[in-house]
């Protein structure tokens, strides 16, 4: 059973390592479009180790997943804006960091807030599409999420995913009837 187990944890360490060397792939790809932003970049990838070092010492601190997802999708920010893929793929991790870290931690209002902004960030590199209204539908789940937990919070306001969900359905309609 030591064995076994051993095995399987050997396993699951390897799936870890190579899921989070994604991560660090993508940040580490990214170069800033002029000097400040290559200055910035440097900064974010040597976050996103500390933060990855973190996690492989407690693998359960939901603050380090969120704080991950944050370099993820500041880095996102930071990618040449001809590069939609790149900037996608950074966000869908920093999206699955902040799945990460609110399924470690319910309560965390701060991750639900920011995974919102990031799948509103990859709904809009989509266009108009049926896929990027499922985006936006699951980026307001996670927006009323982020109220419900803290509905007093200054920086919650759902009137801009609202209106531009709404915005995004009418035209989708629309494109139906034609």
């Amino acid at each position: 059973a030591d064995a076994e187990g051993s095995s399987s944890s050997g396993e699951s360490m390897r799936q870890f390592s190579s899921h989070h060397d994604v991560a660090m792939e993508l940040i580490n790809s990214v170069t800033g479009v002029d000097e400040e932003g290559r200055s910035r970049q440097r900064i974010l990838a040597f976050a996103g180790k500390r933060y990855l070092n973190a996690i492989e010492r407690n693998p359960d601190d939901p603050d380090a997943y969120y704080n991950w997802a944050l370099v993820l999708q500041e880095s996102a920010d930071n990618v040449d804006p001809n590069s939609g893929s790149s900037k996608d793929a950074l966000l869908e991790e920093a999206c699955k960091k902040y799945a990460e870290a609110t399924r470690l931690c319910p309560t965390l209002y701060d991750a639900y807030y920011n995974w919102a902004i990031a799948i509103a960030d990859r709904a809009k590199i989509r266009g108009r599409t049926k896929e990027a209204e499922d985006l936006w539908r699951l980026a307001i789940l996670n927006y009323e999420k982020a109220v419900q937990l803290n509905w007093n919070s200054p920086q919650v306001s759902a009137e801009p995913f609202l209106i531009h969900f709404k915005f995004l359905t009418a035209q989708y309609k629309m494109k139906q009837k034609r």
